[in-house]
């Protein structure tokens, strides 16, 4: 852990999604840095060191060459700091994405929408932080 603070990387294209995660979070007392595109999102996390990862959905597949997912599963300074997914205002029908996400190598610890309330968030946060521990 970072400081007195466990540290969230919030990793989304989306500023406004970006910006309310790291309001919820804050208010919950957890420290947050934001990257809103795939090369910022590997340099904080080398340079940061977060302490959970919580990333876009669509981000965590999309991508030139290689995806954000696969790149941090297969990075050593990466592979370790626990992951939680983020969705917006999609269904998962809508966009089957984690799958993809497992099948290039990265384990979720949880899928949260960002529809639901902020305590879903803080909890899944919450929850990865526990098993990150455990791992």
């Amino acid at each position: 852990m970072n400081g007195e603070k466990p540290l969230v990387m919030i990793i989304n294209d989306d500023a406004t999604e970006a910006e309310r995660c790291a309001g919820w979070l804050n208010e919950a007392g957890f420290g947050t840095i934001i990257a809103h595109s795939e090369p910022h999102a590997l340099e904080l996390a080398e340079n940061a060191e977060p302490d959970v990862m919580l990333i876009d959905v669509i981000m965590a597949v999309e991508g030139e060459k290689a995806s954000l997912a696969g790149r941090i599963s297969a990075d050593p300074r990466t592979q370790h700091i626990p992951v939680v997914l983020t969705r917006g205002i999609m269904r998962p029908t809508d966009y089957p994405v984690e799958e993809e996400v497992r099948r290039r190598g990265l384990q979720p610890r949880d899928v949260v929408s960002l529809t639901a309330a902020p305590e879903s968030l803080v909890r899944g946060v919450g929850q990865a932080l526990e098993s990150g521990k455990r791992a």
